[in-house]
């Protein structure tokens, strides 16, 4: 079956492809770049020749119904990646269980290369599936915040309490350690559970959680000790402060860790849906 289907036209989902995979019949789309659309950032492809020239682009309007928003998240992936445009929109229809292989039109050697190279472009559930970039850096610092918040707790608990050990810079230089053990924990327990060695566990926290561990903990403990430096363990001021601090380094951490996301350091974890589904349940 030949028929329109990339990125920005996906009306064949419905029926069609169902019904070819129902069928055992092969698909192989024509299109697959959305007429040029895929293959550069929409403002430029509109200054094209082609974008302002191809009436059949316009007859299928792929900017609209959220085209431009998908255009922009390729554009990202292509960026995090060190790929082309073209190569993501190629490799996402290669994902597609229905497509056998996309009808790929060449002008060149170059750009016939790139087009095979795509077969090799290793794309994620969320890669394919989109996954706004502020949600992703909300999941990834809602972790770095778990970690941390778990670390000065502790940091504050022991220090501050069970040992009560009344110096400032020892609490602080405590409790900022342990915030990076419990924040480096997070990260490599679930790697280390899939078969990751410790090693290689580690150093993958390392890169990916130290700069949103560092600015949360210098903003999170530089404010706690601005607003409540001699407070005591069981002052309501101690713990309100705290709690005040942490959510000052959750804002501060958020643009670094969507950053982070943005530039494929990190993933910004998985999409809960993405969990349900994996899980064999469903959502209402």
């Amino acid at each position: 079956m030949q028929n329109h289907y990339n990125l920005t036209y996906r009306e064949e989902e419905r029926e069609m492809l169902p019904l070819c995979e129902k069928g055992g019949m092969g698909v192989i789309p024509w299109s697959p770049l959305a007429r040029g659309f895929l293959t550069r950032p929409h403002e430029a492809f509109e200054d094209t020749t082609r974008g302002k020239t191809d009436d059949y682009a316009h007859e299928h309007p792929y900017a609209e119904g959220g085209g431009d928003e998908i255009n922009e998240r390729v554009q990202e992936l292509a960026d995090g990646k060190g790929v082309t445009m073209a190569q993501i929109a190629l490799s996402w229809l290669f994902h597609r269980d229905a497509v056998d292989a996309p009808i790929v039109g060449t002008t060149s050697i170059e750009h016939l290369e790139e087009a095979v190279e795509a077969l090799d472009i290793d794309l994620s559930s969320g890669d394919m599936e989109y996954d706004s970039l502020w949600r992703r850096g909300f999941r990834s610092t809602a972790h770095c915040y778990s970690g941390c918040g778990a670390g000065e707790v502790v940091g504050m608990v022991s220090i501050a309490g069970a040992l009560a050990t009344g110096s400032t810079l020892v609490q602080a230089a405590g409790t900022f350690a342990l915030a990076y053990v419990f924040g480096y924990a997070l990260t490599m327990g679930p790697l280390m559970q899939e078969g990751e060695e410790f090693r290689s566990a580690f150093m993958d926290a390392l890169y990916s959680e130290t700069p949103s561990i560092t600015v949360m903990e210098i903003t999170a403990i530089g404010t706690d000790l601005l607003l409540a430096g001699g407070a005591k363990f069981d002052e309501v001021l101690f713990w309100g402060s705290l709690v005040f601090s942490l959510s000052v380094g959750f804002l501060f951490a958020y643009p670094v860790n969507a950053a982070l996301v943005r530039f494929g350091v990190k993933e910004g974890m998985m999409n809960p849906k993405e969990m349900r589904d994996d899980s064999g349940h469903t959502a209402d």
